[in-house]
C-alpha cells in the first residue's frame, strides 16, 4: 500500500536515505568486474541509449568549455531531452524541482520563484537563466522566471545545471546558480515534428518543430502555442476580507476561486553556417495573476509580457590550440500589468485617516520596457594537453524606458494611506519610476590545469565595472581528486554577486538609488562514487555566508523601502543516487536537507526536500515512468503566528509508446497523470498575505501526441 508522508513521518525516510548512502560509500567489501552481470542483450535501441548515457558525461556551463562532468570545479546535473520527455515534464519549472538543491516556489502571483539551496528573491533574480550560454534574465525584476518559468522544451536537447556561484564566469545574477538550456540542432531533428497536447483546466498545446541540414548550413526552427484556463483553487478568505471586518464593508470575493488563465506564444529560430550562428527567440505571453497583487480577489488581474532576443556569434580557430568566439547580443523585456489590486466597493485610508469607499476598485495600469545591448569575447587557448586557459571581455548597456502608469490613485510615503483620484488617470513622474540607464565592462580569466591525471585544479576570476554602483570582483577555485578508481572528491571556492535590479533601485514607491549589490562566498564539499557500472552516487555539503541582503524594511513609522539588511547564512547537504538497471530502465533519487537558514526572509524553504524516481522500460514500445517529489519542515516567519504548514508528497506518472504502427514509425503517444492520488497540499503564504496557504491542484492529466516525418 502506498501511503503519503506525514510531517512526523518525513524525518525517517530522510534518515532512510543518508544512512544508505553512507552504507555506499563506505561499503563493507570491495566490488569487482567479476561481481557484475553480465551484458545484457542489444536491440536496436542500445546505440541510441549509448549516445544519451555519452551524453550526461560532459558539461560546456561549468568552465564555459566541455569537459568531464566529474572533472567540473562546480556541483552540475545534466538532463537531456529524452529524461525530459520520459518524466512528463510540461515546462522547465517541472524539470528544475527534481534537482537536488533546487526549489519552484508557485506565488500567489501566478509564477514560479525558482531558487538554488534556500536563496530566492523577486523573480528569481539569485539565479542565472540561459539558451545556448545566452542570458535571459531582464532589468527590472533582475531575474527571468517572471516571463520564462514556463519555459517549453520541445526544442531542447539538454539542461545543464550548475549549484553554486559562477560570478566568476558569468557576472551578476550568476549568485546561486545557473540553468543553461542548450537547444537541438537542425541535425538532431533531421525533418519535421508536429506535436498537439490537452489536458486538464482546458489546457491544450500546439508545437511545430522543423530542423534540417544544407550542406554546411543548419536550421532549427520551433513555434509553440499554449493556452489554459489553469487552476481554480477555492480562497476561503483574503486580505481584503480582513479590511472589510475591520471598515464594515462587503467588498471581498472571498470566498471564491482563483483566476489562473495563461495563453504564451513562443517562437525560436536557430542558424548555423561556417562558423557563424544566429539564435533568435521571441515570447508573447498574457497570464492572470490567481488572487492579484494585494493579494486580494478580484475581477481583473492581467499582465501582458513581450520577450525576445537576437544573438548573432562567430567562433573560429585561429590556430591549432587557440580558439576565439564573439558575439553581439541585443534582449528586449516589454511588461504591461492591468491590475485590480482592490474589488469595487473596498475602503481605502487617505492619509487623514478617514477611510474612503472606491466604488470601482482600485485600479493600475502600467508599461515598463527594458534593453539589453552588448558584446562578448571569448578566446579558449590550450597551452598543452594538460592546461588550457579561457578568457574574455563582455561590454553591455542596460535600458529602462517608456516607464507610464495609469490608476485611481496616488500612493503615498505609506503603504496603508492613498489619495484617491476621480478616474484612471496619467501619474506624475514621481508616482511612476525613472527611465533610466546602466552599463558595466567586465573581464575574466579561469585557467583549468591537470596537475596527474587524476587531480584538476581550477582557478578564476572577474572582474565587473558598472556605472551606477561601481565595481565587484569574484575569484572562484576548485580542486577535483579521483582518490580511487570511480571514487572522486572535490573542494570548492566561489564567490559571487547580484546587481540591484532596476525595479529596486528605481521604483517609485519602493526604490532605493544607493543599494549595493549582494555579495555571496560560497564553500563546498561534494564526493562521488561510481560502486558498480549500474551504482552512482553523491553526497554535497555546502555553506553560503551572504552580505548586503536586498529587502524591504519597515522604517518608522511607516515608510516602506529597499534596503541592504546585512548578513545571511543558508547551510545544507545535497545527495544523489542512481542504479542503472540497463536497456534505458533506472531508479534515482535524491535529497536534500537544509541544514539552516534564516526563516526572516526564507520562511517559504522546506528543510528537507527529496524526489524518488523510476524509470522503466517495459519493451521496445513502451516506457513507464513514475516519481514521488516531496518537502517537508516549513516553518512560518516570524511574527506569523499561523501553524506551520504540513509537509506533503506528491506522485506523478508519464507512460510512452511508440514505434507500435508499422508504416508510423514517426507516431509517439505521451499520458501524463500529476498527483496521481489527489493529495490535498498547498505553497506557504507570507505573513499579511493570505490568511490561508494558496491551494495547489489535485489529480490532473496531459495526453500528448507527436509525429515525426
Amino acid at each position: 500500500m502506498i501511503t503519503f508522508l506525514r510531517r512526523s513521518d518525513m524525518v525517517r525516510p530522510a534518515a532512510f536515505l543518508i544512512l544508505s548512502f553512507l552504507l555506499i560509500f563506505f561499503p563493507t567489501h570491495a566490488h569487482s568486474q567479476n561481481d557484475l552481470p553480465s551484458p545484457r542483450s542489444t536491440d536496436d535501441a542500445l546505440e541510441e541509449e549509448l549516445r544519451y548515457l555519452q551524453a550526461e558525461t560532459y558539461v560546456v556551463t561549468a568552465s564555459r568549455i566541455p569537459e568531464n562532468i566529474k572533472k567540473t570545479a562546480s556541483s552540475v546535473t545534466v538532463i537531456t531531452d529524452k529524461e525530459i520527455r520520459q518524466m512528463g515534464a510540461r515546462n522547465l519549472a517541472d524539470v528544475l524541482q527534481t534537482i537536488p538543491g533546487m526549489n519552484c516556489y508557485y506565488h500567489y502571483s501566478g509564477t514560479y520563484g525558482v531558487f538554488t539551496r534556500g536563496l530566492l528573491d523577486t523573480g528569481s533574480a539569485r539565479l542565472l537563466i540561459m539558451i545556448n550560454s545566452h542570458s535571459l534574465n531582464e532589468n527590472y525584476t533582475g531575474g527571468a522566471t517572471w516571463t520564462h518559468d514556463t519555459l517549453t522544451l520541445d526544442n531542447v536537447k539538454r539542461i545543464e545545471v550548475i549549484r553554486g556561484p559562477a560570478s566568476a564566469l558569468y557576472g551578476a545574477n550568476a549568485f546561486a546558480g545557473v540553468v543553461n538550456l542548450i537547444t537541438k540542432d537542425g541535425e538532431d531533428v533531421d525533418g519535421w515534428e508536429l506535436t498537439t497536447r490537452g489536458g486538464s483546466f482546458d489546457t491544450q498545446q500546439y508545437n511545430l518543430l522543423y530542423g534540417n541540414t544544407f550542406n554546411e548550413l543548419d536550421i532549427l526552427f520551433n513555434y509553440n502555442y499554449f493556452n489554459t484556463h489553469g487552476f481554480n483553487g477555492h480562497v476561503n478568505e483574503d486580505l481584503q476580507t480582513s479590511f472589510d471586518r475591520i471598515f464594515f464593508t462587503h467588498a471581498s470575493l472571498a470566498p471564491g476561486r482563483m483566476k489562473s488563465d495563461d495563453e504564451k506564444y513562443d517562437a525560436s529560430l536557430n542558424v548555423k553556417c561556417k562558423g557563424f550562428k544566429f539564435d533568435w527567440k521571441y515570447v508573447d505571453r498574457e497570464r492572470s495573476s490567481p488572487v492579484g497583487i494585494a493579494p486580494v480577489l478580484n475581477n481583473k488581474s492581467i499582465a501582458s509580457l513581450v520577450d525576445y532576443y537576437l544573438n548573432l556569434s562567430y567562433e573560429t580557430t585561429l590556430w591549432e590550440g587557440f580558439d576565439i568566439l564573439g558575439k553581439v547580443y541585443r534582449n528586449h523585456n516589454g511588461y504591461q500589468p492591468d491590475y485590480q489590486p482592490y474589488p469595487p466597493g473596498t475602503a481605502q485610508l487617505t492619509p487623514w485617516l478617514l477611510p474612503v469607499i472606491m466604488p470601482k476598485g482600485v485600479n493600475i495600469m502600467a508599461e515598463i520596457k527594458n534593453n539589453r545591448t552588448g558584446f562578448e569575447i571569448q578566446s579558449t587557448y590550450k597551452i598543452s594537453e594538460s592546461n588550457t586557459v579561457v578568457a574574455g571581455i563582455t561590454y553591455e548597456e542596460m535600458k529602462q524606458y517608456d516607464v507610464r502608469v495609469r490608476a485611481n490613485y496616488l500612493s503615498t510615503s505609506s503603504p496603508y494611506f492613498i489619495i484617491p483620484l476621480p478616474r484612471v488617470m496619467n501619474l506624475p513622474e514621481t508616482q511612476v519610476g525613472r527611465s533610466v540607464k546602466r552599463n558595466f565592462k567586465a573581464f575574466f580569466i579561469e585557467d583549468i590545469w591537470d596537475i596527474t591525471g587524476d587531480i584538476r585544479l581550477t582557478a578564476g576570476i572577474r572582474y565587473d565595472d558598472y556605472s551606477d554602483f561601481g565595481d565587484s570582483f569574484n575569484p572562484r577555485v576548485g580542486l577535483t581528486w579521483e582518490f580511487i578508481k570511480g571514487y572522486d572528491l572535490k573542494l570548492l571556492y566561489g564567490s559571487a554577486f547580484r546587481a540591484p535590479s532596476f525595479g529596486q533601485l528605481y521604483d517609485a514607491a519602493l526604490g532605493d538609488p544607493n543599494l549595493e549589490p549582494e555579495e555571496v562566498d560560497t564553500y563546498e564539499v561534494s564526493l562521488g562514487a561510481e560502486i558498480t557500472r549500474f551504482l552512482s552516487g553523491r553526497l554535497t555539503w555546502y555553506q553560503n555566508w551572504i552580505k548586503d541582503t536586498i529587502a524591504p524594511k519597515m522604517d518608522y513609522p511607516d515608510y516602506v523601502r529597499n534596503v541592504n539588511s546585512g548578513k545571511m547564512r543558508t547551510e545544507g547537504m545535497e545527495m544523489e543516487m542512481r542504479y542503472d538497471l540497463g536497456r534505458g530502465s533506472y531508479l534515482a533519487l535524491n535529497y536534500t536537507n537544509q541544514l539552516f537558514v534564516k526563516r526572516m526572509y526564507q520562511w517559504f524553504v522546506p528543510r528537507h526536500t527529496g524526489n524518488i524516481m523510476a524509470n522503466i522500460r517495459l519493451s521496445r514500445y513502451l516506457n513507464l515512468y513514475t516519481s514521488c517529489h516531496f518537502e517537508d519542515g516549513f516553518r512560518r516567519q516570524r511574527g506569523d503566528n499561523r501553524d506551520d504548514m504540513s509537509g506533503y508528497a506528491i506522485f506523478n506518472t508519464t507512460l510512452i509508446t511508440q514505434k507500435f504502427l508499422k508504416g508510423y514509425e514517426g507516431l509517439e503517444l505521451r499520458a501524463s497523470v500529476y498527483n496521481l492520488f489527489d493529495k490535498d497540499y498547498t505553497s506557504p503564504a507570507g505573513n499579511q498575505e493570505l490568511p490561508q496557504d494558496i491551494p495547489r491542484p489535485g489529480r490532473n492529466f496531459m495526453v500528448e501526441i507527436k509525429y515525426k516525418f
